[in-house]
Parts: C-alpha cells; structure tokens; sequence
C-alpha cells in the first residue's frame, strides 16, 4: 500500500502532460489550418484563371465541400464565423474543426498545383504576400523563413552562374570562331599559292621552249621564272638579250605570286598567333589543350596543331558548355515560373542542380552521337542544319527528351537482341 500513492498521482501526472501536450499540437493544427485556408481563399480570389465556383459547379470536382454548404456564398459565410470563433473556440467544436480540415482541402484543390505550403513559401521568398509580417513572427514557420532564405541565396547563385555561362559560352564561341576562320584563310591562301606557282610552272616551261639555242643540261643552274627575274630587272628592256624569254606578262604574275605568298604569309601569321593564345592561360587550363613539351611536336605543322585544337573545342568543351547552359535556362526559367504561380517549393534548387548535372552530362556525350560539321534536320520551311552547340543546348534544355532517345534505342537493340539469341541457340542445337 505504501506505494500506491507515489504511482497512482505519477501516472497521473504522466496523463496530464500527455494532455497538454496534445492538446498544444491540436491548437498548432488548428492555427495553421486557419492560416492555411485565409492564404488559400486570398490566392484563389486574387487570380482570373482559378475561382472557386468550380468546386460547386463542376461535379466531377476532385475536392467536393463540406455538404453543410452547398453554394460558394454559404462556404465563405461559415468560414468567416469559424475565423469569428478564435482558435480557443474551435477546440471546443470538433465539427468546425472538420469543416475547416475539409475547406482547406477542397481550397487546395482549387489552387492546384499550387498549395497553402508553397503559397506560403514562394511569399516568404518573394515578400509579395500580405500575410507575410504574421509568418515571419510565428515560430512554427522558422523552418520555412530559413529554407526561403537558402533558396533565395540558391536561386540568385543559379542565376549568377547562368550569366557566367553565357559570357564563358561566346567567348570560348567566338574564340573558335577565329581559329575557324583563320584555318580556312590559311587554306583559301595556301590554294592560291599553290595555283599561281602551276602557272608560273607553265609559263616557265613555255618560255624556255622558245630559247634559241635549245635550252641544254646548262638550264638546270638557270634560276627559276621569278627568282630570274629578281636577280635581272633589265630583261623587262623590250629588247633584252634574249628576247621574249621573259615579258610583261611573266611581271604580272610574279607581281601576283609576291601577293598571294604575302596572304598566306599573314593568314600562317594569325594562325601562329591563334594556337599561341590557346595554348596559354587561361586556355591551357583546360584539361588536353596544354602543351608540356613543345619540343616533342615540331613534326606537326600549324595547321595540323589549329585544327586538332579547334577539334577539341568544338565537339567536346563547347557542347559540355552549351548543355550546361542550356539545363541552366531550363532550371531558371522553371523556378520562375514557379515563384509567378506561387508554386516554389525548398525542395526546387536542389532539383535545378541535379537537372544542370544531367545537362552538362548530356552535353558532354553529344559528340558521341552528331557530327561536327552539323546535323541536317527537316524543318517546316526545308531542312535546318544544327550545329553539335546547339544541339548539345537542346539537349541540356530537353534532357527528358535526350533520355527517352536513349530509352527507345536500348529498347529497339534489346528487341533485336532477344530475336536474334533465339535463332543462335536453334542453330547450334541443329
């Protein structure tokens, strides 16, 4: 019997606890149902493109009303008698608080997809919601001031890398750009040489035809056309000593070689000066384009080293660089349709990160795939041709799309696999 005492008020003061605390989580509940349902009503209110008529006038409505009110007008006049009631009030009224579980419901699905969570988030992120001042001085919203906060400074560094990616995408863009158009000039020239030298050949072959005496085993230390006519201006006299070896004609086209060996000359020039500023920093930070031993590719000729750099810039950095922009836009361009229709949740820049991950993945495998010359397409207006950039950006945008492809491909190939093996296995048992 002594003990019984000491157990019996123990138990309870255990009972008693247990009651405040639960009677504490039922007015919480009930406070931020209350909350949730005036955040619900202004958003629905505040919109042309969602009314709550719907959920009276559509029967097929997912979230039908309380049945104790069965138009929009009745549903509003009990709401605002059980906001008259207080929290206190509504503790001790189990049916206005049904009602008030089951208009929040049905308000949630008028505003889908947006929710009382993430209007409530996406106002404290933004600061456009009136009820924002209440919620900043509740302590069951800290979680969600603090995850608004970390989104805001999320979003803003996604933003921010974006623009660098932008800047970082034309520069390397632009940068290639030149190589390209420096390696074709050098090429253009180059031809140009290479089609005055076979005239000049011609013209040489011709002229020496016409000597008199024939020319003999002494014409082989006989300079060629132009160098001879460096080293002896005079044979240009109307009457030089052998006369109609060399002529006007024979000036103009060397006058042409000089010009074109001066266009090569600087287009070899710019190249020069091209791979020199890839091969530097910050260029040559980039993993594969650094040179060590320079020593070691002297039987490389420039054009060679500009087209194998250019090579690497064009179907692997720059479609990794545009995939990553193009999921980059994709992910900004969601969230912010998501802070305009009140949808954010603190679950979205985290999402944004994975899919910017996919998207330089992608990227980087889309040279696996297209050429880089481009990719011919049939468009509405005739065929388009996309270069691997932008076809790494669609896919960086598209990433769904891109893994669908690769869905069906393994597809197909696993179908043709399991037609074949049978066939296989027949044969060999024969």
């Amino acid at each position: 019997m002594p003990d019984g005492p000491a157990i019996i008020p123990g138990g309870l003061a255990e009972a008693g606890t247990g009651d405040a605390s639960l009677k504490a989580l039922r007015q919480v509940e009930i406070e931020r149902a209350l909350i949730d349902v005036a955040l619900l009503r202004t958003f629905v209110s505040s919109r042309n493109d969602t009314t709550l008529e719907r959920a009276f006038a559509e029967s097929s409505f997912p979230v039908k009303p309380p049945a104790e009110t069965p138009t929009k007008d009745a549903f509003l006049r009990r709401l605002a008698e059980l906001e008259g009631i207080g929290v206190e009030g509504l503790m001790r009224d189990p049916a206005g608080v049904a009602f008030l579980f089951g208009a929040r419901d049905t308000l949630n699905a008028v505003a889908a997809p947006a929710d009382a969570y993430t209007i409530a988030f996406t106002g404290l992120y933004s600061g456009g919601l009136p009820e924002a001042g209440t919620l900043r001085e509740r302590p069951d919203f800290a979680e969600m001031r603090l995850q608004a906060r970390l989104s805001k400074a999320a979003i803003g560094t996604l933003a921010a890398g974006g623009v660098i990616a932008v800047m970082l995408a034309v520069w390397l863009s632009v940068h290639a750009l030149v190589g390209k158009t420096v390696l074709d000039q050098v090429g253009q020239t180059a031809a140009a040489l290479a089609a005055i030298d076979k005239e000049i050949a011609a013209a040489d072959t011709e002229a020496l035809a016409r000597l008199d005496p024939k020319p003999g085993p002494w014409m082989a230390i006989v300079p060629r056309l132009c160098d001879r006519m460096s080293i002896l201006p005079n044979l240009a006299n109307p009457e030089p000593p052998l006369y109609g070896y060399e002529g006007p004609e024979h000036w103009l086209l060397c006058d042409r070689r000089r010009e074109a060996k001066f266009r090569n000359d600087v287009a070899r020039s710019e190249l020069a000066t091209w791979i020199d500023t890839t091969l530097s920093p910050p260029m040559s930070w980039l993993p594969g384009l650094s040179v060590r031993n320079v020593e070691m590719h002297t039987s490389y000729t420039s054009e060679q080293v500009g087209r194998a750099l250019l090579s690497s810039l064009g179907v692997y950095y720059l479609p990794v660089l545009f995939g990553l922009l193009g999921g980059a836009v994709y992910a900004v361009r969601r969230l912010n349709q998501k802070i305009v229709s009140s949808e954010l949740h603190p679950r979205d820049w985290r999402h944004a990160l994975f899919r910017i991950f996919m998207a330089f993945l992608l990227g980087g495998c889309i040279g696996l795939f297209f050429s880089p010359e481009g990719t011919k397409f049939d468009g509405p207006n005739g065929e388009i041709t996309l270069s691997i950039a932008a076809l790494s950006f669609l896919a960086g945008y598209s990433v769904e799309v891109v893994f669908r492809f690769f869905d069906m491909v393994i597809t197909q190939a696993l179908r043709v696999v399991h037609a074949v093996a049978p066939a296989a296995t027949a044969g060999r048992a024969t």
